[in-house]
């Protein structure tokens, strides 16, 4: 669900999301404001808990706009920002360029966090000066608290927590290889997970078991995210400024529109190939024929059913050029969830090109550079 853009930044919804944002409502309303004001009738009550939830939400899409608006400053662009289930991640094409560049990306948004713990935290301590447990005294408190609780958890240094990126400049700029920085910083983010998990377990045992599986669960997703973030960055530099012409295979010859899907099958396609078959037709490509088109074609068709009429015309294709980058094409397809792209220079079809593709010649660079 989008819930608007900012200087060009789209700010989405994840569904998983849904569950946090209740989970902290029912929290306030359930315990910190029920204890605190009892006087409150219900309506009152849930409806400052769920104004409350909206704006810790609010907090931190601001840390995660710290965090891109730098990145535009220095010529990232940013896709947009999701929020879900574990916080917020801002979508960007490429990893910063220089240690320097990577410091001041990571540190933006902690920055903006603890600007809100200061803000809130002022505003709270105003309003309580008026008396008594002043309602906008509280909510700004809570605000205050929990800001401050993002800054140190994401001030962690485990990658790809804001303090591992932070970690990853400064070995960055200490060894002079992003690759080895990432590695480091990635094995210490694995580590927090691994430290994480065992807390919740021991935490569960002990009969916390709320809290011990929210621990094992945030655990087990940094270091999932850690790993993931190490092969997503060690593909960005094997992809980075290699042109699609490098990746992509020669053109096959095709086969005629004529060709029935059975033959197709039998021949060029099987269940692990990555890449559709061309449709040739008076020296032209005219469409594509996959794994997918096949599987929405009832098998008992296959005979009757022929390849002009299963296939995707190249004109519902979406097309790239050979000299693109890619890693931006990469980029591309995931931010539109494309199973392949037609690479087509000047009208003439080149091959065609797919994530699997790319992080399969991704893999292969970087085995021939150990």
């Amino acid at each position: 669900m989008r819930l608007g853009r900012v200087r060009g930044i789209t700010i989405d919804i994840h569904m998983s999301w849904i569950v946090i944002f209740a989970l902290v409502t029912y929290s306030l309303g359930a315990g910190y404001f029920r204890v605190t004001f009892p006087e409150w009738g219900g309506g009152v009550l849930w409806s400052v808990s769920l104004l409350s939830a909206v704006l810790f939400f609010a907090c931190v899409v601001l840390h995660e706009l710290g965090h891109s608006l730098t990145a535009q400053k220095h010529g990232i662009s940013v896709h947009g920002i999701t929020l879900f289930l574990f916080g917020g991640v801002a979508r960007m094409d490429r990893e910063p360029e220089t240690p320097q560049v990577e410091m001041r990306v990571a540190l933006a948004g902690p920055l903006v966090s603890v600007l809100l713990a200061l803000g809130f935290g002022a505003l709270g301590w105003a309003f309580g000066g008026l008396g008594g447990k002043h309602p906008v005294a509280m909510v700004s408190l809570y605000l205050a608290l929990v800001n401050g609780m993002v800054v140190i958890f994401n001030m962690v240094p485990g990658f790809p927590l804001d303090g591992g990126r932070a970690l990853r400049a400064a070995l960055w700029w200490y060894t002079g290889s992003v690759a080895r920085a990432t590695r480091l910083a990635a094995a210490s983010g694995k580590g927090f997970g691994a430290f994480l998990i065992a807390s919740g377990i021991l935490l569960a045992f002990a009969g916390n078991l709320f809290n011990g599986t929210w621990f094992v669960l945030v655990g087990w997703f940094l270091a999932d995210a850690a790993g993931t973030a190490y092969a997503q960055t060690l593909s960005q530099h094997a992809l980075s400024g290699t042109p699609l012409s490098e990746v992509v295979p020669w053109p096959d010859e095709g086969v005629t529109g004529e060709t029935s899907i059975q033959t197709l099958v039998d021949t060029r396609l099987g269940y692990n190939s990555p890449d559709p078959v061309p449709v040739v037709e008076n020296g032209r490509v005219q469409g594509l024929v996959g794994i997918p088109e096949v599987k929405r074609i009832a098998q008992t068709e296959w005979t009757s059913t022929t390849a002009r009429e299963a296939m995707v015309p190249v004109a519902a294709l979406g097309t790239v050029s050979s000299d693109r980058d890619a890693w931006e094409t990469l980029v591309r397809m995931s931010d539109q969830n494309l199973e392949w792209l037609a690479v087509v220079d000047d009208g003439e079809f080149r091959g065609v090109i797919s994530p699997r593709r790319l992080l399969e010649y991704a893999r292969r660079r970087r085995l021939a550079a150990t």
